[in-house]
């Protein structure tokens, strides 16, 4: 097939060349896409245009490999050599059913994650020069659709109904003198970005695809070019991938595929903030045992004033476990139903706890780090939130410590001398419910 030449070595093909010869076929396709496309020769009438889009697709996939065997293949984790910006480093990507996908590479000399957990797309790189974030953070809406359908396993052409996929056969068409036959395919999770597909009339093997991408926020044409093909695990597999997007070329080149390679689903997951890692453990659903003073000032020794209660509290974690949600009911001493976010402050380094209470009605913030001890220590000492209470000023702090995959304690402990000593109110001890203890539901 005629097609722009590459480059000598790893370099990004000349603008003159690849574009200039480029330009005139987006314009007349591309932008047409969804009309009476001006490059066809052959079109069958609108009757006949579902059989042939079936024969097709059928053609394609027997020469892909097969559909039995596509679907035979749960993983797929191609490693090589990836191309940008005239540096080539090495890539490492993942796909697992359903929709799981994790791109590992490098833009010019950084490190760059581009993944899709099932339902959010994030990415990760050292410098936010795509992201305009240095951590793990969700891709901006332009990017959403098109990391999304990377993460499918498979080409669209196989089983595309169940996967909710629209083909339409569009005839033969001609790219840079050369036939194919092309079709058109537009996806459930990007309708509105319609990807032409052109194969090659004797091979019957997808060749090149022409679509939109985001490009530096913006969505633009973008051309890939599939080569090199190679039976892995009784399926063709392109071992060489070009992708034209805007005024950059990329070259993916597969030196090793391994199929059903045994890959735990966090791979794909944004990975937390370095601080909430400790506050992951609690998440999920607790036997709450309660002790309470019905007056803060009693000294802890005197056990009998302490009164006992239980419940039952579920923390839930939301935004991909940035920030952990709690409600409880505490019916010792002052009956009150208590709210708790916890979560962690990347750009002041501290943990943050927002607590309201139906006693006080007072939105409490309560700030701190790790002790000595490794309890995690959190008060409103210093965040202007204090409330007076009997004419005086408390101070409010929590400690959590000993904290298990099935275990953790919370003491509440209040100051009435600004923060100099501390005396305890509330201790909670959380056991988790295991999920056979669980009620059923209705």
């Amino acid at each position: 097939m005629s097609r722009p030449e590459s480059a000598s070595g790893p370099e990004r093909r000349p603008m003159n060349r690849a574009r200039a010869r480029l330009l005139p076929l987006l314009t007349t396709t591309l932008l047409l896409a969804l009309e009476a496309p001006a490059l066809l020769v052959a079109q069958a009438p609108a009757g006949e245009d579902d059989a042939a889009a079936a024969e097709a697709i059928e053609r394609c996939v027997a020469a892909l490999g097969g559909q039995a065997a596509w679907r035979a293949i749960e993983t797929l984790e191609l490693t090589g050599r990836h191309t940008s910006f005239s540096h080539t480093r090495p890539f490492v990507l993942r796909r697992k059913r359903p929709d799981l996908y994790r791109f590992d590479h490098n833009e010019t000399s950084f490190p760059l994650t581009v993944a899709f957990d099932g339902e959010t797309a994030w990415w990760h790189t050292g410098q936010p020069l795509f992201s305009k974030a240095s951590w793990p953070a969700e891709m901006p809406r332009p990017y959403l659709a098109g990391t999304a359908a990377e993460a499918e396993l498979e080409p669209p052409f196989i089983d595309p109904d169940a996967k909710g996929h629209r083909i339409e056969w569009l005839g033969e068409s001609r790219f840079e003198g050369q036939l194919f036959e092309e079709l058109r395919v537009t996806r459930r999770a990007d309708p509105e970005n319609v990807e032409r597909w052109f194969l090659d009339l004797e091979s019957h093997m997808p060749v090149l695809r022409m679509s939109r991408a985001a490009y530096h926020g913006y969505l633009t044409e973008q051309i890939t070019y599939f080569e090199d093909y190679r039976e892995v695990a009784g399926v063709l597999i392109p071992h060489r991938v070009e992708t034209e997007l805007g005024n950059d070329l990329m070259i993916m080149e597969v030196e090793r595929v391994k199929v059903n390679l045994p890959i735990d689903d966090q791979v794909f997951r944004r990975p937390l903030p370095a601080g909430m890692e400790r506050l992951a453990p609690l998440a999920g659903r607790w036997r709450v045992a309660i002790e309470s003073l019905d007056d803060p000032t009693v000294h802890p020794e005197r056990l009998a004033a302490w009164e006992r209660d239980e419940t039952v509290s579920t923390i839930r974690a939301h935004f991909g476990g940035s920030l952990l949600e709690e409600e409880i009911t505490v019916t010792t001493d002052r009956p009150r139903r208590a709210s708790r976010r916890w979560s962690y402050d990347r750009f002041s380094d501290v943990f943050r706890l927002v607590h309201f209470d139906t006693f006080t009605e007072h939105l409490d913030v309560l700030e701190g780090r790790p002790d000595d001890e490794g309890r995690l220590v959190l008060s409103n000492r210093e965040t202007g939130t204090a409330v007076r209470l009997h004419q005086q000023t408390l101070h409010a702090r929590e400690v959590l410590h000993h904290v298990q995959a099935d275990s953790f304690r919370l003491d509440r402990e209040v100051s009435v001398d600004g923060g100099e000593t501390w005396g305890p109110e509330i201790r909670f001890t959380y056991t988790r419910i295991a999920e056979q203890d669980l009620p059923a539901r209705p």
